[in-house]
């Protein structure tokens, strides 16, 4: 009896001081699995990589915003003269680019055209003329239109030349039965003695050409005050048979 007692007494005395060696395996830094910090826990343990790459995205970001936008390069440019004088900048396959007015009477009515950008230039031109002609500036009375191209590349001048000229009948026949474009020249003269106007340039050289052909019978001031379809007229009775006089047009008054 005696010695069971003391066998009970070893055994809960061995019971309570065998160590938990599963407790200790469990809180073994060999043995723990790590855990994922929150990102917000990342940025106060690093504040300064975190910094500098918010600090660089800002800076691109400043950048991109505030550098101003390079307009894409034309290849060829369209030069239109009605009393409107518009510049149309196209890309290699003739989509607008961009439309310029050359003077104040183009500017109203650029402000007036639904948009344009990428479109056919011929699709640019015909939404151009039909506008001209509801502001007054085409009419049966003034039905003629100059225009120009110009470019680096030869084939490009002469596509759209073809292209112009071979939408001149269906144009006309939509919206003005006797509508002439005429291919005027918008390069500035040798013989200028003042700065000319973009707006003005053709108008300007076909005057100068004019007096070329008929250097006794007109003065500039004389053909500057005709409208275009006068000096068409002009430039196509020369062609017609140079030896024969001009039919003026109605000529104002000369000072006395």
């Amino acid at each position: 009896m005696k010695n069971e007692k003391l066998f009970q007494q070893i055994r809960q005395h061995a019971e309570r001081d065998v160590p938990d060696l599963t407790s200790k395996i469990k809180h073994n830094e060999r043995f723990l699995t790590p855990t994922k910090r929150p990102s917000f826990t990342a940025f106060f343990k690093r504040p300064v990589p975190v910094f500098s790459a918010l600090s660089l995205v800002l800076v691109v970001l400043f950048i991109f915003i505030l550098t101003p936008s390079q307009d894409v390069l034309a290849t060829s440019t369209v030069y239109l003269e009605i009393n409107p004088a518009i510049q149309i900048d196209l890309d290699e396959d003739d989509q607008v680019l961009r439309i310029i007015p050359l003077n104040e009477d183009a500017s109203e009515l650029i402000k007036e055209l639904n948009s344009t950008h990428r479109q056919d230039v011929i699709v640019a031109i015909d939404k151009i003329i039909e506008k001209a002609i509801e502001k007054g500036y085409l009419s049966e009375e003034h039905p003629v239109v100059l225009f120009d191209i110009l470019s680096n590349h030869s084939n490009l001048v002469e596509r759209l030349n073809t292209r112009i000229q071979d939408r001149i009948p269906e144009i006309a026949q939509q919206r003005l039965p006797n509508l002439d474009m005429v291919r005027g020249n918008a390069h500035s003269r040798d013989d200028e003695n003042n700065a000319i106007q973009p707006g003005q340039r053709m108008r300007h050289n076909l005057i100068l050409t004019l007096l070329d052909m008929y250097p006794d019978e007109f003065t500039y001031e004389e053909l500057s005050t005709l409208s275009m379809g006068e000096l068409r007229r002009l430039m196509t009775e020369h062609n017609a048979d140079e030896d024969t006089p001009p039919n003026r047009p109605p000529m104002p008054n000369r000072p006395n």
